[in-house]
């Protein structure tokens, strides 16, 4: 269970104001508290990443005085069968591909040294070839497994995946989204007024602030 945030906007923004919001949802937002630690990818330019991970709640944190261009933070709730440890931590990552998730996947075994099936489910998906190969790489994990959440935010060749799709729980699930002149943010519990739901099962790629095309599972 988790609360997170991504964005791509078209130039470099500081992204404090996506911080504060991430520490509202987890201090006070839906299910809340969700306090086992936080994690962020921030691209700064096209040959940095800022990537920090810290078991502190996320709402005890300083304020985040980071300009970035595309990214992701994530605050965790862990589940009750599971360790709090750096390692259940999002985002994650393999080469050059970032993931975050929320919900939980039922699997009948896991075999990553983080222990999580997030990390079983980002193994599924990352090696994908284009937008199509994505969806189809998706479908064939909800065939194969049962789910209450399989939300992700991913992040490859400064894109930005966005996927929604729950089986329970809809206030929770449900990813929320604004796209204006400075760019696109999805967040699990919406900003302002400007925020509409993504649909359940809805499959998104944005590209520099602008999301460029939609898929549906």
């Amino acid at each position: 269970m988790c609360r997170m945030i991504g964005y791509s906007f078209k130039k470099n923004e500081n992204i404090n104001f996506l911080f504060n919001h991430l520490k509202t949802m987890a201090k006070d937002g839906i299910k809340a508290p969700h306090d086992d630690g936080w994690g962020i990818a921030a691209f700064v330019s096209d040959k940095e990443v800022v990537f920090h991970k810290s078991m502190q709640p996320v709402f005890n944190e300083d304020d985040l005085n980071i300009e970035s261009y595309l990214g992701m933070i994530h605050a965790r709730k862990a589940s009750d069968n599971l360790e709090k440890t750096f390692l259940q931590l999002h985002p994650y990552f393999i080469k050059d591909t970032f993931f975050s998730h929320n919900g939980t996947i039922y699997l009948d075994k896991i075999d990553n040294v983080f222990g999580t099936d997030s990390f079983e489910y980002f193994k599924a998906l990352y090696d994908f070839n284009n937008f199509n190969d994505l969806k189809e790489k998706i479908k064939e994990f909800i065939s194969k497994n049962s789910y209450s959440g399989i939300n992700f935010l991913m992040i490859r060749n400064n894109e930005l995946y966005v996927f929604c799709n729950y089986t329970r729980t809809e206030d929770y699930f449900t990813l929320w989204y604004t796209e204006n002149d400075t760019g696109f943010i999805v967040a699990s519990e919406k900003m302002d007024n400007s925020f509409i739901p993504f649909e359940n099962g809805m499959l998104a790629k944005i590209v520099n602030g602008k999301m460029e095309n939609i898929l549906y599972i």
